[in-house]
């Protein structure tokens, strides 16, 4: 009702920032919607989401009904803590190829910040290859407009945020060394 009245009403003509986290995986469709609508307008977007393994992650939905592909004039865009926020809702889901999807999605010539909330629990994904194509994507010519590359790390644990870093630092040499790589330290990420 609320996307049908957004859409139908004009109300997304003036919108420049969506905020919507944590997302579960049936309400992904009408912020598709929502985007669509909005699409050059919105310049900010910010998400996170959550599911359960049993649901079978995100592929169908951005191939059908979730694209980032109108926002051409998108300069910031964030991303929630696949691993946090799947603890803190008790969900088992803890995937970060709709980070890799979403990114790839991006049209944008402009975008010049991207924002990562890293939660202890994204570690081993972030260790153990599963970040590749979010990296890949990061270095490519697609993404030559970003002045910043923001990692907020919650750290419960400095030593390994300490590694997570480090390791962060060799992966994205490039940006580190461009100084668009920046890491802020023992940050909390709202609830909701």
């Amino acid at each position: 009702m609320f996307v049908d009245w957004f859409v139908g009403d004009g109300m997304y003509e003036t919108v420049e920032e969506i905020v919507v986290r944590p997302m579960q995986r049936f309400h992904l469709a009408n912020v598709g919607r929502m985007i669509k609508a909005v699409g050059p307008n919105l310049k900010r977007f910010e998400i996170a989401l959550i599911a359960m393994q049993m649901q079978g992650g995100f592929d169908d939905v951005f191939a059908t009904s979730f694209s980032l592909e109108p926002c051409v004039n998108l300069t910031s865009l964030t991303f929630g803590s696949p691993g946090g926020y799947s603890v803190l809702y008790h969900t088992d889901d803890k995937s970060c190829r709709w980070i890799e999807i979403m990114l790839s999605q991006i049209t944008s010539k402009v975008i010049s910040e991207i924002s990562f909330w890293v939660d202890e629990e994204d570690v081993v994904k972030i260790r153990t290859g599963k970040w590749d194509g979010i990296i890949s994507l990061l270095l490519s010519k697609k993404f030559g407009s970003l002045k910043k590359v923001e990692l907020k790390l919650r750290e419960d644990n400095k030593m390994v945020m300490d590694a997570v870093e480090s390791f962060m630092k060799r992966r994205l040499n490039k940006l580190h060394v461009d100084g668009v790589l920046v890491f802020v330290r023992n940050w909390r990420p709202p609830d909701i």
